[in-house]
């Protein structure tokens, strides 16, 4: 004799509530760009776009510093041209530091 167990008919899908707000990464961001000198630069770009973007505008705005020198770094990590504020987890207002070469010993 066999046994049959019946099974509980399953849970219907939950309802997404149209009004529920979905926490969405903002599309644009505003970065700043401070150096030694206390100048501040800022700049508007996507989330997706290359952070060259930023450093050439920096070069650009601060003509006493020549393109091409110095090091930006965003918490303590380098920043590279080719990385996008999405690849270092940036949010807006967030300040990217440009510290020009050393030279001496």
């Amino acid at each position: 004799m066999s046994v049959v167990q019946a099974q509980a008919p399953a849970p219907a899908p939950a309802k997404e509530d149209s009004k529920a707000a979905v926490v969405k990464a903002p599309e644009f961001i505003t970065i700043k760009v401070t150096d030694q000198e206390e100048r501040r630069i800022r700049h508007t770009i996507r989330m997706t776009d290359k952070l060259q973007v930023v450093m050439d505008m920096y070069y650009s705005k601060a003509p006493e510093v020549t393109y091409g020198t110095g090091s930006f770094y965003f918490d303590n990590i380098r920043v590279k041209g080719n990385k996008t504020p999405a690849d270092l987890g940036m949010e807006d207002g967030d300040i990217i530091d440009y510290f020009v070469p050393q030279i001496g010993g």
